[in-house]
């Protein structure tokens, strides 16, 4: 089998019928291969061919979870304006490939085997939502599982894109016990989607997705009002050319192997030393499990703005000194992503005014 020279190659070989993403080639690279040849997937050679040469070979999925930690790699390892440069390339692309070799999902992928038919009889009206939750876990699971490698329904829940097997469980097995705006809990629906709903049943799932509409309505206003005082208040705050405003007031966390990670590029008080230190993945085990001095635009003692100390390195990976729009849109981000989710988890035991966005964010 020939060898693999160059992204164009790949496209034109697309063409041929018989070719799919998954046949295998020969591949060698200078650096990613050492200059041996290996045998992998087209789908692989394409991806590894986009990736810049500091990325080391991907022979593995790429899902979700992956490709997140290829794009933490990319800014950690190029500048700010080259690894934007290689991840703008990456998604034309992607782009161009799936247009040529598309996703699809057909009416096969939801139809569900006579064996989890048997076994969803359990699922009563008298269902205990708790129970109910186990048995559509453990059957949609089962349904993906037995759909073949080619199902492009798998291929997207196994990338952990868009979906998870419980959300097909509900159009395929059963749609399970519903709330209304009220709070006020119904029995299990025993019906799927697919199979189609008892009028009754049908009006309840209506009520749940009436008491959803307004669950979006609340959970993204205030949050949105947040952002926007937020970005006109601090849309002049900028990072300045001062390197240390010299302030003694510091930020104190208690920094574990769970929220380490959050202050990579920080500057804190190196207690041995009494010296200001970068946090990064190479010194963070010296101060694990242990109170830890952060410099802080919360105290920062600039008057033109926030110096380089106190605002920490992560102005130079995103390429911008506005401190204040950066702000603005992580705050938004948080606020309707993460407050929305909880204000429609916490209306299944008690009424959504009582999540307090602002105190939320805070404490977070």
């Amino acid at each position: 089998m020939k060898t693999i020279k160059n992204l164009d190659e790949i496209y034109i070989i697309l063409n041929d019928k018989n070719i799919s993403i998954d046949t295998l080639f020969s591949y060698s690279d200078p650096k990613k291969t050492k200059n041996k040849t290996i045998r992998m997937s087209l789908g692989r050679i394409w991806f590894n061919m986009l990736l810049p040469d500091k990325i080391e070979l991907i022979n593995e999925p790429v899902g979700k979870d992956k490709a997140n930690e290829i794009v933490q790699k990319i800014y950690e390892k190029y500048s700010a304006k080259d690894g934007a440069e290689i991840l703008t390339k990456i998604n034309k692309h992607i782009f161009k490939m799936s247009s040529i070799c598309p996703v699809s999902i057909t009416s096969d992928d939801f139809i569900v085997s006579d064996k989890i038919n048997e076994e969803k009889k359990k699922i009563t009206s008298d269902t205990d939502p708790n129970d109910f939750s186990d048995i559509l876990n453990s059957l949609s699971e089962q349904h993906i599982n037995e759909l073949p490698e080619s199902s492009g329904l798998k291929n997207i829940i196994e990338s952990k894109a868009k979906t998870k097997p419980q959300d097909i469980g509900i159009l395929t097995i059963a749609k399970g016990p519903t709330i209304d705006i009220e709070e006020k809990i119904h029995p299990t629906i025993n019906k799927s989607y697919m199979e189609g709903l008892t009028p009754k049943q049908y009006y309840q799932a209506a009520a749940e997705a009436r008491k959803t509409f307004y669950i979006r309505e609340v959970g993204t206003s205030q949050p949105g009002y947040v952002a926007s005082q937020t970005l006109f208040s601090n849309s002049d705050v900028i990072i300045t050319d001062n390197d240390d405003c010299g302030t003694t007031k510091y930020f104190e966390v208690f920094i574990t192997n769970k929220n380490v990670k959050n202050f990579y590029g920080r500057f804190f008080k190196n207690n041995k030393t009494n010296k200001l230190e970068e946090l990064t993945e190479k010194n963070y085990t010296n101060i694990l499990n242990s109170t830890v001095k952060f410099r802080s635009p919360l105290y920062c003692k600039d008057k033109e703005g926030i110096c380089k100390k106190c605002s920490g390195t992560l102005s130079e990976r995103l390429n911008t000194n506005y401190l204040g729009l950066l702000s603005a849109s992580v705050i938004n981000d948080v606020g309707i992503e993460g407050y929305a989710m909880k204000a429609r988890h916490k209306t299944t035991q008690i009424n959504v005014k009582e999540v307090d966005f602002t105190k939320d964010l805070v404490e977070t």
